[in-house]
Parts: structure tokens; C-alpha cells; sequence
């Protein structure tokens, strides 16, 4: 059986991975206004940078000797994986707010990005298994499971799933969700710091971004590696949530400000 505070605690990272992208659209729609092109450019980086791009690539690096035996060593394998998606994603951003919205670079556009692509990434990788797991669960405790997936999932890895889900402590499934949480902000952050380079004409914050990027997610994932609480990750990963958000609030007025000098610079302030 799966226990009950186990299907709360999926109900609840359903219901941040599914919820918390809508309500934060709606509050920015009513706060300040809704870019939706900046919202679906920002949800279209990702899938672009990470599904159709990085992922595909490094499963095919994969398939050679030369790079199983680089990312045979667990830290290597950290690096590439949190430097990679460090690189795709924001010099994506950059190209997404470059390319597709053209003196689109005002802070609510950059926080309708941080929301689609933090949003798209929470849906597809959390809430899409958490929906699964939510069905799987009720399959159990009806006692209907194997017989209901038999031809769909190898019996092998339908029992796996069957041990996962009623062994598993609800904490487990609790942060998923209190990740996604966590993440989005952190998204929001890095979307405004790489508009920064347009408005600013520095390259330099796209950088800043990357390495950024890549050293939450080589901590995050380092942690979680370990043999120790997965909640000194999520720890860790609160810190930098905290951080992006001073940032998203630090930075709204000076980007505000350079956005009206480039695109107004004779209007008055």
C-alpha cells in the first residue's frame, strides 16, 4: 500500500510543479501586465536548449568509449552535466530575448520568461511523473496495478515502480516540490541577469549566468549525491533561491531605467 501522507506529499508537488507557474502568470498579469511572447519564448528555450538540443547530444557522447570513461568518475560527470546545462540554457536566453523580443527587454518581460522556462521545465520533468505517480499509487492501493499496466510496462520495471512508491518515505516525494518552488525563483533570477547583458551591452552578464547556472546545479546535485539528508541539497538550493529573489527585486529599477535610456532616450524620467 501507498501510504496517504505519500499521496499528499505527491498532491503537493502536482500541485506546485502545475499551480505555481499559473498563479505567478496571473499575478504578474495583474500586477504589470503579461508579455505572452516573452512567456512562450521562455518556456520554448528550454525544451529547444535542453530536449531537443543538450540531453540528445549527451546521449549520443554517451555511445563512445572516450567519453564513458570521462564521466565514469562521478565528479567529472557532475561537471559536465551542471556546466552543459549551464552554457545551453542561458546563451538560449540570450538568443531567445535577442532573436525573438526585439526591444522586449523590460523587467516584467524578463520575469514572463524566467516563468515560461522555469514553468515548462516543472511541468515536463515533475509534474508529468507526478501525475503517473499519483495513478500508480491509486492502482496499488486498489490492488489493480500490475494487472492494469501488464503490456504496457516490462513486469520488471512495473515492480520497481511498485516497491518505489510504497517504500519510499513521503519526504522523498515532498521534495520534488519544494525543489520546483525553489528552482522557479532561481530561473526568474537568471532570465533577468542575462537580459542585463542586452540592456547593458555586456556580454559579460551572460557569463556571469552560466557559471551561476552551473555552480546551483553542481551543488544542488552534489549534495544530493551524497550519503546524507536530500534535504541539505534543497538547503542549499533555498540559499540560492533567497539570492535570486533580492536579485529579481534589487535589479527591477535600474532595469527599468537603462531600458528607458535605450529605447527612450529622450523621454523624460
Amino acid at each position: 500500500m501507498v501510504g496517504s501522507a505519500s499521496i499528499v506529499a505527491m498532491t503537493f508537488t502536482l500541485a506546485i510543479s502545475l499551480g505555481l507557474p499559473i498563479g505567478l502568470v496571473v499575478a504578474l498579469h495583474m500586477r504589470r501586465g503579461l508579455n505572452a511572447t516573452a512567456l512562450l519564448v521562455g518556456a520554448l528555450t528550454f525544451v529547444i536548449t535542453q530536449l531537443v538540443l543538450r540531453v540528445p547530444l549527451l546521449d549520443l557522447l554517451s555511445r563512445f568509449e572516450p567519453y564513458q570513461a570521462v564521466i565514469a568518475v562521478p565528479i567529472v560527470h557532475l561537471l559536465i552535466l551542471s556546466v552543459s546545462a549551464g552554457l545551453f540554457e542561458e546563451v538560449g536566453r540570450y538568443l531567445g530575448f535577442r532573436i525573438f523580443l526585439v526591444e522586449q527587454w523590460s523587467w516584467r518581460d524578463g520575469v514572463a520568461f524566467g516563468i515560461g522556462h522555469g514553468g515548462i521545465e516543472a511541468f515536463l520533468l515533475v509534474g508529468l511523473t507526478y501525475i503517473n505517480n499519483l495513478a500508480y499509487s491509486l492502482m496499488i492501493n486498489a490492488g489493480t496495478f500490475m494487472e492494469s499496466v501488464e503490456g504496457q510496462i516490462p513486469t520488471e520495471a512495473a515492480e520497481l515502480i511498485r516497491r518505489q512508491l510504497t517504500t519510499l518515505p513521503a519526504s522523498t516525494f515532498a521534495a520534488a516540490g519544494v525543489e520546483r518552488l525553489l528552482t522557479i525563483a532561481i530561473h526568474i533570477a537568471l532570465s533577468l541577469l542575462v537580459l542585463n547583458a542586452l540592456v547593458r551591452r555586456d556580454f559579460r552578464y551572460v557569463i556571469l549566468a552560466i557559471f551561476a547556472h552551473a555552480g546551483v546545479n553542481l551543488g544542488a546535485a552534489g549534495l544530493a549525491s551524497l550519503d546524507i539528508s536530500l534535504w541539505y541539497s534543497e538547503l542549499f538550493l533555498g540559499v540560492a533561491a533567497i539570492i535570486a529573489i533580492w536579485y529579481i527585486f534589487r535589479v527591477e529599477p535600474a532595469l527599468r531605467a537603462d531600458s528607458e535610456e535605450i529605447f527612450y532616450p529622450d523621454a523624460e524620467r
